[in-house]
């Protein structure tokens, strides 16, 4: 027997310290869309679904103080918070018998709900444990259960147990400094391209953006000058364009703060990212993104003369000048500029394609991006308003009834670039384009399908609108029983795909693998096969 008296505190109290005056947006009916709850203090708001003996589950919702009971193996229930929430869960369990256990499990969408499994946002592993299910001490004590830091979940709206909905994303990401876990994962800096924007307007609060920064330019490599792509833990690395976007994410928060002691204090490591940057200019006057640096939100091909990764570039570049100048170097602030000017001129020379109206992908692609024609309206590397016209016109061949396909991720609509091509049609005087995208399309879906939480905004979904990561060009995974370790692992090579299969000796099973021809196994074998580990290789569509 337990009860749940106090769960969630999800805001950070870093939101404490807001400067309310003449910050409040005018009192309407809008307010019905803003989702930020009154107290740090959340509690679930429905009972979902139950199986099994669970007695009074509907004295755990709301400022209920009943007491619900679970007994018999394999009992469990499901609180819906009926929005977007995270942070520290906090229960009492009254009650336990001998040998009593307890676990939680987490999802954002119903379709996901499973007692056994979970979402596991950051870390994926062999036994989907990283960040997965978690279970409670054995044995079960009585008394109050709370989560610590390093246990807490990013958001999620079940636990088993337009506006507005953008800001109440960034806000239920932010959080104390010192409760170091990040949520759902450590933030790569490209995020800022977007959330920096809505945390000034929506919550007039920008130390998130503040201790991001920090934290990024210390994780520079001293040797090279180039930055992380994501804070610890993750520690991720190897990405031109987000290490572009710390730049220019430094830039936006002293446009809004007017904090130069933040420039300066980072203003070393600043230059010296650029210069990593810089130094990736080749002949052709574009940056040559090397395939170990050419990681992104997610797209494929990011390497080479990638046109995403040049408006990135380009844009730092600007904003540099700009920065350059306001800490007296205007020398630094002049050759900034310049070298800017010279990759928007390569930019429009080798990338326009003048048949489409759009940007190709690179000088070796004839695929026309959304992401890098998006920010080449945004970031004014086009030199017409006609260019921008034809760009405009161009996005909406991607369009479906529920966003935009971005061809640079097959099968995937995102909503990271889906914002700047938003604002890349108000740019290009198509305001009525731009609102049909939020209105009708991308956004509007997010918030009424009932597969997301209707309260904040989904990182991707695919072309039926089903949730879901798409590119995936590899993964692992796996489970130990009695037996053994029952583990598999696969990658694709351009049209090869290769299958790792390893089990326990004594056991026997079949495998079936995606495409046409014949199946090579090594060791040699046919495709039944024993225990052991085995490899398998076919070429796939």
């Amino acid at each position: 027997m337990y009860r749940l008296t106090a769960l969630l505190g999800i805001l950070s109290p870093a939101l404490l310290l807001l400067n309310t005056a003449g910050g409040l947006a005018p009192v309407g009916p809008w307010d019905a869309f803003n989702f930020a709850p009154s107290s740090k203090l959340v509690r679930p708001a429905t009972i979902h679904s139950t199986n099994g003996s669970v007695q009074n589950a509907a004295g755990l919702v709301h400022d209920s103080a009943g007491v619900a009971t679970l007994s018999g193996s394999g009992s469990y229930l499901v609180l819906d918070f009926s929005k977007e929430v995270g942070g520290i869960i906090s229960f009492d369990i009254e009650k336990t018998a001998p040998g009593a256990a307890l676990s939680l499990s987490f999802t954002e969408s119903p379709e996901f709900i499973n007692p056994l499994r979970s979402d596991d946002s950051c870390h994926p592993s062999a036994t989907f444990q990283s960040d997965g299910v978690q279970a409670l001490p054995n044995p079960l004590p009585v008394g109050t259960f709370t989560q610590t830091i390093g246990q807490q979940r990013g958001g999620f709206r079940f636990l088993t147990i337009l506006w507005y909905a953008g800001a109440y994303t960034v806000q239920t990401n932010s959080i104390d400094s010192h409760q170091a876990r990040q949520q759902p994962c450590p933030a790569p800096l490209g995020d800022m391209g977007i959330s920096t924007h809505t945390e000034f307007v929506a919550l007039n609060d920008l130390l998130p953006s503040k201790n991001a920064l920090i934290v990024m330019f210390s994780t520079q490599d001293p040797a090279t000058g180039s930055l992380q792509y994501s804070g610890p833990p993750i520690n991720a690395q190897g990405s031109d364009t987000y290490i572009g976007w710390s730049l220019i994410g430094a830039h936006n928060y002293f446009l809004y703060t007017g904090d130069l002691d933040l420039v300066k204090q980072v203003w070393t490591n600043y230059t010296k990212a650029l210069a990593f940057l810089e130094g990736q200019v080749d002949s052709t006057g574009l940056v040559n993104v090397p395939l170990s640096f050419s990681n992104d939100w997610g797209r494929d091909n990011g390497q080479g003369h990638n046109s995403a990764a040049n408006a990135v570039v380009y844009q730092a570049l600007i904003t540099a000048a700009d920065l350059a100048s306001r800490v007296g170097d205007t020398e630094l602030s002049t050759r900034y500029a310049t070298n800017a000017s010279s990759i928007k001129a390569a930019f429009n020379e080798i990338l326009w394609d003048d048949a489409v109206g759009m940007f190709r992908d690179s000088d070796v692609s004839n695929l026309h991006p959304q992401d890098g024609n998006s920010l080449a309206i945004l970031f004014n590397l086009t030199t017409t308003a006609a260019q921008n016209a034809a760009i405009s016109k161009g996005l909406t061949t991607f369009w479906t009834d529920i966003g935009p396909l971005s061809p640079e991720l097959n099968d995937t609509i995102i909503p990271f670039v889906g914002g700047f091509e938003v604002q890349a049609h108000f740019i290009a005087g198509e305001g009525e384009r731009a609102l049909d995208l939020l209105h009708r399309g991308e956004w509007g879906y997010m918030l009424y399908t009932n597969l997301s939480v209707q309260s904040t905004l989904l990182e991707g979904f695919t072309a039926n609108g089903s949730l879901g990561y798409r590119g995936l060009r590899a993964a692992e995974g796996g489970f130990e029983t009695g037996l053994g370790w029952f583990g598999v692992k696969w990658s694709v090579n351009g049209n090869v795909l290769t299958l790792d299969v390893d089990t326990p000796s004594g056991t026997r099973g079949s495998v079936v693998v995606p495409g046409e021809g014949s199946v090579g196994v090594d060791p040699a074998g046919s495709v039944t096969i024993s225990g052991g580990a085995h490899r398998i290789v076919r070429n796939i569509d």
